[in-house]
């Protein structure tokens, strides 16, 4: 049981990918981030938005 488990979850993420696929999604959370501060200056619904 455990090899197959070993093996899928090898198979589903390979070497780098999950490092790589981290750094995507923190930098989308950080961009994602700034929009709403940047969108807060001319819209004022922004809140609304990310609640």
């Amino acid at each position: 049981m455990n090899a197959i488990a070993e093996r899928s979850s090898v198979s589903q993420y390979p070497p780098g990918a999950v490092t790589t696929k981290t750094i995507t999604e923190v930098t989308e959370i950080v961009a994602f981030n700034y929009w709403i501060k940047a969108s807060e200056v001319t819209l004022p619904s922004a809140d609304f938005a990310a609640g």
